[in-house]
């Protein structure tokens, strides 16, 4: 099965000739050139691969969030697509996408195991961007929630939270996560 990776949300059409606002959810606007194969379908659809439906992007104009799909040239079919997703596989987003050092793709976070001195606090279930400040949303360890803690709880994606992210031993090393989740 094909991994999808949501790029950004469909907003209004806009003009004449089926322009799309796109409210980007990725940090790598550049991925979005002429050519590049995209996919729309509702924004719960990741799994759901028979929902998606094929796009050729014909531009892209960062600085007023203007989307064109080669096949779309009307308002009518614009707003069709409107309210649904606009995806891109994971393989295809990493081979666009250039990460400088200290850059993570948030599929490859999620599932890593956040651990503060030694101790497992839980593992990352997802990421989420609140008022431009990403949060890992952590699922904690079962010993931690037989002791009375919170099941689930959120940590800053901030130097002060994150000491050092280690994807080949499939870690998130923490700062002061203990104390958020105590405070949960």
């Amino acid at each position: 099965m094909v991994s999808m990776l949501l790029v950004g949300r469909i907003g209004k059409s806009v003009g004449l000739n089926g322009g799309l606002r796109l409210h980007l959810e990725s940090d790598f606007p550049e991925c979005l050139k002429k050519g590049v194969k995209v996919s729309v379908a509702p924004l719960n659809a990741f799994f759901c691969t028979s929902s998606f439906k094929g796009y050729t992007i014909h531009s892209y104009e960062h600085a007023k969030n203007l989307l064109f799909l080669e096949t779309i040239h009307t308002p009518e079919k614009a707003k069709e697509l409107t309210n649904l997703g606009l995806f891109m596989s994971e393989a295809e987003s990493k081979k666009l996408c250039v990460l400088k050092d200290g850059e993570f793709f948030y599929c490859d976070l999620v599932g890593l195991s956040v651990v503060e001195e030694n101790e497992t606090l839980g593992k990352v279930v997802e990421i989420q961007r609140i008022s431009q400040i990403d949060y890992f949303m952590v699922e904690t360890a079962r010993s931690l929630v037989e002791k009375g803690l919170a099941k689930i709880f959120l940590i800053p994606y901030r130097d002060f939270y994150i000491k050092e992210i280690l994807l080949q031993d499939k870690k998130i090393t923490t700062n002061n996560a203990k104390t958020l989740l105590e405070n949960s």
